[in-house]
């Protein structure tokens, strides 16, 4: 549905790292922040004064740069290996792609839109894509190759320029957004594909009836932290940890003694709180090789884990999606 689209990605966060994040941070993925943080959400929301809220397209995820003199496309989660690898040109997505005429004829589209801003300035190109070194993430909205929402005419919105190659250590502002303006400008000349950032929505201060959500959510969140024994000092990370070691008891699979620790990896992701020697030192080999099947299993532990304090961010989700305005998801057709 179209409601739960939107109310599970309206607040949400993007990551950085050596790759381009494969997907956006929902706030309960992100261990630093504090619990505390949540209130002040709630507070902005009520108030309309949440900053930075971006409209989630339901198209497809595009990275896309100039390697070996040649636009080249990729699929979300983007790294310079892959990049050295090559990525989908003309030729790779008719050969690729021969058996769903839909999905080529969105590449197909995207690709020459975003030639088209190539050639319209390619020294500025130059500048930023440094040969492959440097790519825009983006999002692609077809009508001819729908996800869940139809939209009635095609797009394509910038979401972030990213530096992955090891001789480029920042990504040239001035470049990325001339490269923006040179798109808006190919738009309003008439190009079939609307190109541009993707798009700030407007929250709105809450009704008067809605300060008695607020209210809720703010007591659920008492509630989480009173059964959790947390402080609004303590960061997501700890009560994942904390709600982690309930699961790791729970399944009666770790050694007492190492269950502080077993917890604390699996709940934080770092490995080197609790390392196989000194596993093996306090159990068996055949003991850590069970915890290694549950640490294989980690994400979904810890998704597992924080389900209640997810139920409460979805709520969130709801509250701010009442107050806002959404800029270009326009679409008069009904959706499965």
């Amino acid at each position: 549905m179209i409601l739960r689209e939107y109310v599970q990605t309206v607040l949400r966060k993007p990551v950085m790292s050596e790759a381009l994040a494969a997907h956006i941070l929902n706030f309960y993925e992100d261990l630093d922040m504090s619990l505390g943080e949540l209130y002040e959400v709630v507070d902005a929301i009520r108030d309309g004064s949440l900053d930075e809220v971006t409209e989630k397209m339901d198209g497809q995820n595009v990275t896309f740069t100039i390697f070996n003199d040649q636009l080249q496309l990729y699929s979300k989660g983007a790294s310079w290996k892959r990049i050295l690898k090559g990525g989908l040109t003309r030729d790779t997505i008719n050969s690729q792609y021969a058996d769903r005429p839909t999905v080529r004829e969105a590449f197909m589209e995207a690709l020459e839109a975003l030639q088209a801003v190539i050639s319209a300035d390619p020294e500025n190109a130059a500048r930023l894509f440094q040969q492959g070194q440097v790519v825009v993430e983006s999002s692609i909205q077809m009508p001819n190759n729908p996800n869940t929402i139809i939209y009635d005419d095609p797009s394509i919105q910038f979401i972030q320029a990213v530096a992955l190659g090891p001789d480029v250590e920042e990504v040239d502002q001035a470049a990325y957004r001339e490269f923006i303006s040179a798109a808006q400008r190919v738009s309003k000349k008439g190009h079939k594909v609307d190109m541009g950032l993707v798009p700030y929505l407007k929250l709105q201060k809450s009704l008067e009836n809605d300060d008695a959500l607020a209210d809720k959510i703010k007591g659920q969140l008492d509630a989480l932290l009173s059964k959790t024994s947390m402080q609004k000092s303590n960061t997501i990370g700890d009560m994942a940890v904390h709600l982690v070691r309930q699961q790791l008891e729970f399944l009666d699979s770790v050694p007492p003694e190492l269950m502080d620790k077993a917890a604390q990896r699996i709940g934080s992701g770092v490995k080197s709180v609790l390392t196989k020697k000194e596993y093996i030192s306090l159990s068996s080999p055949q003991a850590w090789s069970d915890f290694q099947a549950l640490d294989k299993r980690r994400n979904d532990i810890v998704a597992e884990a924080l389900v209640p304090l997810e139920q409460i961010i979805q709520l969130m989700g709801v509250y701010a999606f009442r107050n806002l305005e959404f800029a270009i998801a326009a679409n008069s057709h009904e959706s499965g």
